[in-house]
């Protein structure tokens, strides 16, 4: 296949695998997909420190931002009660960001997908 150059940003649904904390020290491998923007490596490094700011901060809104900017979509997630689809939305992306479990996993597999590597199965 011949590479196409865009300046458009590419998006690609990339699959994501976490580790939930579960009682007894257990942790249960749940799988799902974000749709990722591919942001330039000037606009990431533009955008990452601002967004690290959090770390010194109470205020985690510029690292909501950051990955709201780079998220466009989800599939594979559920609602609270597993029954339905949640809906992908602003208000239901801070929630899962706002995660502790979650955020790691956000940026090593952000990175992985930027940096074109495979995922493992």
């Amino acid at each position: 296949m011949t590479f196409r150059l865009s300046s458009t940003p590419l998006e690609v649904m990339w699959p994501i695998t976490i580790q939930v904390p579960a009682n007894g020290g257990k942790l249960i491998e749940q799988k799902f997909s974000f749709k990722w923007k591919i942001l330039s490596t000037d606009e990431f490094d533009k955008r990452l420190p601002k967004a690290m700011d959090f770390v010194n901060d109470e205020d985690d809104e510029p690292w909501v931002k950051f990955w709201s900017d780079i998220i466009t979509g989800w599939k594979d997630i559920k609602g609270e009660r597993g029954d339905k689809a949640l809906p992908f939305n602003n208000e239901n992306l801070k929630g899962l960001i706002r995660v502790p479990y979650i955020q790691s996993v956000l940026r090593d597999t952000y990175v992985q997908c930027i940096m074109g590597r495979k995922v493992k199965n």
